[in-house]
C-alpha cells in the first residue's frame, strides 16, 4: 500500500510541474475561422402530377457554429427538357442572417405542364452568404421533382375544324376539313370517324363516304379528313349541325367514343315568287359497324324526309356499289316512291354482301336520290332535283389478299430468279452482353416457287466497328462462312453461328450483314444481302466499401451508417438511389444520385434513429435502372439491439469493494490520497516559483 501511494505522489508531482510550465508559456489559443455552412433539411424528393400547381416549403439549416449573413438562395433547373415553372414567393429566398444551428424557411411555387412526361427532374439550390468578417462563401444542394404522368390510354380526338366558306348560299356546296389526332400515350386500334347525324333541313353529303376507318393509329399520329356537303336551294337562313362520332379501342380491347358537332352556316336565296317546293334529305344513315367477310350480309338503313312545303313525287333512290363486283346487292338496288308528302319521313333499307373479288379494306357505297320538287321551270316542265350520299363498310378477305400475293409470286416466276432471304433469326441470349459469347440461329429460305438455288455461299460481315477492337462481332472458334449445296423451291435451311461480342462494344443495336452468293439451274450467278439486328448491352454493376452495421444503440439516439459506393460496370446506372427502412426514423437516410457514371464513386452517410427498444430490424436498399430499362435492387438486412438510455450514477450512491490486502474500501483510499496530493502539488508549485525568482535575480545582477 505504501509503495502504491509513493508512486502516485511522484506521477502527480510531474504532472503539476508540466502544468506550471505550460502556464508560464505565452502561447495564445488557436481560434477556428468563422466559416458558416448551409444544408437543406427538407425531403429532397418532391412528387407532382401533370397540371399541378403547388407551393413547396424548404428548410435550410445553418449546420455550423457561426452566424451566416446576407443569405441568398437561387434555384437552377437541370436537364434538357423542363416541363414546369418555378419561382420563390414573398422574397423567401433572401434573409439577413441565420444563427448557428438556426433554420431558414423558403417557399417555391411550382406549375407543372399539362403534358409533362414521367421522369425525375433535378433542381440545384445555390447558396451565397457571408460571415461576421464580411467574407463571402457559397454552397449548393440538389432537390428532385418527380413527375408521374398516369395517362396510360389512347386519346383520339377531332380538332382544327375548317370550312371552305364561313357562310354558303342555299344550294351551294361546302367542304369541311378536320384533323384526327392521337394525343394519348398509347396507340389505338379500329379507329372510326362516322358522320352520325345531319341537319334535317337540307344538308347532305356530296359524293364522299360518311365514315373513315384506320386499323392502327399510333400515338402522335395525325390524319386530315375531308367531307363535302351540299345544301338544298330551298333552305332558310340558319346554322345547321353536323355530328361526328369517333370510336376506337386500346390494345386491351377496351372501347372509347366521343361525339363532336360543327355547324354549317347557310343564307337563304332571295325568292321572287311564292312558289312552294319539296325538300328531300336523308336525315339518318346507319352504316354497318362490324367487319364482314365474303358472303356475309349487311344492311344499310336510312330515313328520307320531306322537309319542304310541297309534296315530292316520283322519288327514286338507287344504290351504287364499288366497281369490280366487290360488293353486290342482296336486295333491290333501286327503290321508287311515288309520293312523299311535306313533313313525311320514310324508312329505307338496302342489303349487300362482299364477294370473293373483294379485298381487306373499307368500301364506299353511294345512294343517288332524284325527285320532282313540285315547282315548275320557265318552260313549264316539272323541276327535278337530285343529290347523293355515301356509307362505308369494313370488309375482310384473307383469301383475296393471298391472290394478290400469288400475283406477286407469278411476277417473280416470270423473272426466273430464285431469291434467298433470312426467314427467321433467333439470338440467344436475346440481348448480348459485351465480352461474352452468343448463338445466332439463322433460317434461310428460297422464296421462289419453282427455281432451286445452288452452290450457296454465305458469310457474315459487321456493319459497325469499335474504336479499339475493330469488328463488333467475331466467330467463336469457327468460321463466319457457311456453304449450302442447294435450297429447293420454298425450301429452308437452318444454321447456328457461334459468335463473340467484343468487350468494348457500346450498348445499342448493331447491324449484321448476311451476304449470299449462289446460282440457279442455268448457272446464272446472283448476289444478295440480308440484314439482322443484334442488341448488345454492357455489364452493369456496383461495389461498396465494407458496410459496418451498428449492433447496439440507445433508444432515441441516432447512429451513423456510412460507406463508399463505386460503379464498377461499364455503363451509367440511372435513377440510382440508396435508402434505409425498418424500425427506425429514416428521414435522414435516403440519397438520390440519379445518373451514376461508370468508374465514378459516391459517399453515403445516413442517420438511423431507433424508435423502439429490443431487436430492431432494418434494410438498406440500393436501387437503379440498368441499360435494359429493368429496375434492380440490392437489399442488405441488418439487426440492431436497442436499449433504454442508461441512468447517470450519483457518486454518493457508488459502492466499492474492499481490497484484499487491508480490507480498506476504495472510498477511504481516495479520501486519504487526495489531500496528500494537493499538499504535494502546492509545495511543488511554491518550489518552482522560488527557483524562477532566484534565476531572474541572478540574471539581473549579471546585467549590472
Amino acid at each position: 500500500m505504501r509503495k502504491f501511494m509513493f508512486l502516485f505522489i511522484i506521477i502527480f508531482s510531474l504532472n503539476a510541474v508540466n502544468f506550471v510550465h505550460a502556464e508560464g508559456d505565452d502561447i495564445p489559443p488557436i481560434e477556428p475561422d468563422p466559416i458558416p455552412a448551409l444544408k437543406i433539411q427538407s425531403n429532397t424528393m418532391i412528387s407532382a402530377s401533370p397540371g399541378d400547381e403547388f407551393t413547396e416549403e424548404l428548410m435550410i439549416k445553418n449546420i455550423s457554429s457561426f452566424y451566416a449573413y446576407n443569405i441568398l438562395v437561387q434555384a437552377e433547373a437541370g436537364g434538357s427538357s423542363i416541363p414546369y415553372e418555378m419561382e420563390f414567393i414573398n422574397r423567401s429566398n433572401v434573409k439577413s442572417s441565420v444563427q448557428n444551428t438556426g433554420i431558414m424557411k423558403t417557399y417555391i411555387k411550382f406549375k407543372i405542364d399539362q403534358n409533362a412526361a414521367t421522369g425525375t427532374y433535378p433542381i440545384t439550390l445555390h447558396y451565397s452568404f457571408t460571415n461576421k468578417d464580411k467574407q463571402s462563401f457559397t454552397g449548393s444542394d440538389q432537390i428532385f421533382l418527380k413527375i408521374n404522368n398516369t395517362q396510360n390510354f389512347p386519346v383520339v380526338v377531332l380538332n382544327d375544324f375548317k370550312m371552305s366558306k364561313e357562310k354558303i348560299t342555299a344550294g351551294e356546296n361546302v367542304t369541311l376539313q378536320m384533323k384526327l389526332e392521337n394525343t394519348g400515350k398509347l396507340g389505338a386500334r379500329d379507329v372510326q370517324v362516322a358522320l352520325t347525324s345531319l341537319s334535317t333541313e337540307g344538308i347532305t353529303l356530296y359524293k364522299d363516304s360518311n365514315m373513315a376507318y384506320f386499323p392502327v393509329f399510333n400515338t402522335d399520329s395525325q390524319n386530315t379528313l375531308t367531307f363535302e356537303f351540299t345544301s338544298n336551294p330551298n333552305m332558310e337562313t340558319g346554322s345547321y349541325p353536323a355530328v361526328f362520332k369517333v370510336s376506337y379501342k386500346d390494345v386491351e380491347g377496351n372501347d372509347y367514343s366521343k361525339e363532336y358537332t360543327c355547324y354549317i352556316n347557310v343564307i337563304a336565296k332571295d325568292e321572287d315568287d311564292d312558289e312552294k317546293k319539296s325538300n328531300l334529305n336523308i336525315i339518318s344513315m346507319q352504316s354497318p359497324t362490324g367487319v364482314y367477310g365474303v358472303g356475309q350480309i349487311f344492311e344499310i338503313k336510312m330515313q328520307i324526309k320531306n322537309s319542304g312545303e310541297n309534296d315530292a313525287s316520283n322519288v327514286t333512290i338507287k344504290a351504287k356499289t364499288p366497281e369490280g363486283d366487290t360488293i353486290v346487292p342482296r336486295s333491290t338496288d333501286t327503290l321508287s316512291i311515288p309520293l312523299i308528302k311535306a313533313g313525311e319521313s320514310v324508312p329505307l333499307s338496302f342489303s349487300f354482301s362482299p364477294t370473293s373479288a373483294s379485298r381487306t379494306k373499307n368500301y364506299s357505297i353511294g345512294f343517288d336520290v332524284e325527285y320532282e320538287t313540285g315547282a315548275k321551270l320557265e318552260d313549264k316542265t316539272k323541276e327535278k332535283y337530285n343529290f347523293s350520299q355515301y356509307a362505308g363498310v369494313n370488309v375482310t378477305n384473307p383469301e383475296g389478299d393471298k391472290e394478290d400475293n400469288k400475283e406477286d409470286e407469278k411476277e417473280d416466276e416470270k423473272k426466273s430468279t430464285p431469291k434467298i432471304i433470312v426467314s427467321k433469326y433467333v439470338c440467344s441470349p436475346v440481348i448480348v452482353e459485351a465480352g461474352k459469347k452468343f448463338d445466332l440461329n439463322l433460317t434461310f429460305k428460297n422464296t421462289h416457287s419453282q427455281k432451286t438455288a445452288n452452290n450457296i455461299k454465305l458469310y457474315l460481315t459487321a456493319e459497325d466497328e469499335t474504336e479499339e477492337k475493330g469488328n463488333v462481332f467475331s466467330p467463336d472458334n469457327s468460321s463466319n462462312t457457311f456453304y449450302i449445296d442447294k435450297i429447293p423451291p420454298k425450301g429452308e435451311v437452318n444454321h447456328v453461328f457461334k459468335m463473340f461480342a467484343v468487350p468494348d462494344a457500346k450498348p445499342r443495336t448493331y447491324t449484321l450483314k448476311i451476304n449470299f452468293e449462289y446460282e440457279d439451274d442455268e448457272l446464272n450467278t446472283f448476289e444478295t444481302t440480308e440484314l439482322v439486328g443484334i442488341n448488345v448491352k454492357q455489364s452493369a454493376g456496383f461495389d461498396t466499401s465494407e458496410i459496418v452495421f451498428p449492433e447496439y444503440a440507445v433508444l432515441g439516439e441516432p447512429v451513423s451508417l456510412n460507406f463508399e459506393i463505386y460503379n464498377t460496370g461499364k455503363v451509367t446506372l440511372s435513377n440510382f438511389m440508396i435508402k434505409a427502412e425498418g424500425d427506425f426514423d429514416t428521414s435522414g437516410a435516403s440519397i438520390y444520385i440519379g445518373n451514376f457514371d461508370s468508374g465514378s464513386s459516391e459517399y453515403y452517410e445516413g442517420m438511423l434513429t431507433p424508435t423502439q427498444t429490443g431487436e430492431c430490424k432494418g434494410r438498406l436498399i440500393i436501387s437503379y435502372d440498368d441499360t435494359d430499362g429493368e429496375h434492380r435492387e440490392d437489399i442488405r438486412e441488418f439487426t440492431v439491439n436497442v436499449d433504454d438510455a442508461e441512468p447517470v450514477m450519483n457518486p454518493e450512491d457508488m459502492e466499492f469493494e474492499e481490497t484484499e490486502d487491508t480490507g480498506m474500501s476504495k472510498t477511504k483510499i481516495i479520501l486519504i490520497i487526495v489531500p496528500i496530493a494537493a499538499v504535494i502539488a502546492a509545495v511543488t508549485v511554491f518550489i518552482i516559483l522560488r527557483i524562477r525568482k532566484k534565476k531572474r535575480m541572478l540574471d539581473n545582477n549579471e546585467q549590472y
